[in-house]
């Protein structure tokens, strides 16, 4: 991570954490001290990938915080709608948080018919991280800017696929914002796509 980026996770970060403490502080004038006991963080993805590594991140800085325990509980399936449906069945006391994404909020909401609402069933707090997604080529191409490749796409089309490297891989056939934004990216020019996941 780049002293940039470092520092606009620091900032959002901080930002989430004046959203959380301002939550708390309105819960606590009508409520028992808070926390008064250990805060579970929803992670709806396997351990080890970007999501879980934040979550530990902010989960440590959180408790560091609120001088209480916030552990990391990974709920990974289904797309990521085990770990959000958890969270939207849970108390609505502060006690569970999700570590929501956009499989979240976006994209399962879109695909699928889902137990809860994106919108109506939870409170943002805050953005905390964002992902870019990058497009590359291969050096044969010989493309210098965008404007190349689209040209390259047009003339040969039956010659183009793309890969879409999911973020967090929950299935096999798992895809993360990458495969709808390829699919946007490329529908103008009407490219034969063949999806390779990793």
């Amino acid at each position: 991570m780049n002293k940039k980026s470092k520092k606009q996770f620091e900032t959002w970060l901080s930002i989430l954490f004046i959203v959380f403490l301002q939550f708390v502080y309105l819960n606590t004038v009508f409520a028992q001290s808070f926390p008064s006991r250990p805060i579970k963080l929803v992670v709806p993805y396997p351990p080890g990938g970007v999501t879980d590594m934040i979550g530990r991140l902010v989960g440590q800085a959180m408790g560091d915080i609120l001088e209480q325990p916030v552990i990391v509980d990974n709920r990974p399936g289904a797309g990521s709608a085990l770990g959000a449906d958890l969270v939207v069945k849970s108390p609505p006391d502060g006690y569970t948080i999700l570590l929501g994404a956009s499989s979240t909020h976006v994209l399962n909401p879109l695909l699928y018919k889902l137990s809860y609402d994106p919108v109506k069933d939870f409170t943002p707090l805050g953005l905390i991280a964002s992902t870019p997604l990058v497009l590359v080529v291969g050096s044969q191409l010989q493309s210098n800017n965008i404007s190349d490749v689209l040209g390259w796409l047009k003339t040969h089309p039956s010659q183009a696929n793309f890969m879409a490297m999911p973020v967090q891989v929950t299935s096999p056939a798992s895809c993360s914002n990458q495969c709808p934004m390829s699919a946007w990216f490329m529908s103008p020019i009407k490219v034969l796509r063949l999806h390779w996941p990793i």
